[in-house]
């Protein structure tokens, strides 16, 4: 026999308790419960809870922070307990409370609720697991007290590129345009040795801009006299 029989007569399966959303008599407030996560808002309670059974029982527990814990009792209709038991569970990830209950010579319970309504109350359904045949509806007395949950943080904003390095400026070397045949030393003031001739209209690189009255010093280290050079 369990306390969810119509006759009362045990406390086995009102006792044991797990709640979840399945098989779960809603009423009207449906339309108002709790959103679930992750909009659901955060429930707990700190005391006593205690909910009242459709076939006569009253079941009470510890309940701290989002969880079921400690002996939870039974009473029957002559408010008397009936029956004693360990009992674990709490509000799940569903917005749903879910906790069972071992009673001590009877059976093992389960309670299943819908989600949390915007009071913090709950209705389900309880069942022995022993014998599943044998159910109850329940209805929470002790509300849950809901804060919203904080809001997600939002999303950092993507760090800016680091600037590129600018490239170095390419560097432009002068070139000048040989406008008649003109011998090439080795060193520059008259001294130095021919080591070649340019010849008109070629075009060399040099040093910087050649001066028409001063040598000009080409790219390669060689030297020719100005004058004969225009610079491009």
């Amino acid at each position: 026999m369990s306390i969810t029989t119509a006759t009362h007569k045990t406390l086995v399966a009102c006792s044991a308790a797990t709640i979840s959303a399945i098989g779960l008599v809603m009423g009207s407030e449906a339309a108002q419960a709790l959103p679930s996560v992750p909009l659901a808002p955060v429930c707990t309670f700190s005391g006593n809870y205690v909910l009242n059974q459709s076939n006569g029982f009253r079941v009470e527990f510890p309940w701290n922070g989002s969880s079921a814990s400690g002996t939870a009792i039974a009473y029957g209709n002559d408010q008397k307990p009936s029956n004693t038991g360990p009992v674990t569970g709490g509000v799940a990830s569903d917005n749903t409370v879910n906790f069972t209950v071992d009673w001590t010579g009877a059976s093992y319970g389960q309670y299943n609720s819908g989600p949390i309504d915007s009071r913090g109350m709950v209705t389900g359904t309880t069942r022995d697991l022993g014998s599943p045949g044998s159910t109850a509806n329940w209805t929470s007395v002790t509300p849950l007290a809901c804060a919203e949950a904080p809001p997600p943080k939002p999303a950092e904003p993507p760090k800016p590129a680091e600037p590129k390095p600018a490239e170095p400026a390419a560097v432009v070397v002068p070139t000048a345009t040989v406008n008649a045949d003109v011998d090439v030393y080795d060193a520059p003031g008259g001294d130095g040795n021919i080591v070649g001739v340019l010849r008109k209209d070629a075009v060399v690189k040099v040093v910087k801009p050649c001066k028409s009255d001063d040598w000009c010093a080409l790219a390669d280290g060689r030297f020719a006299w100005g004058e004969f050079f225009t610079n491009n």
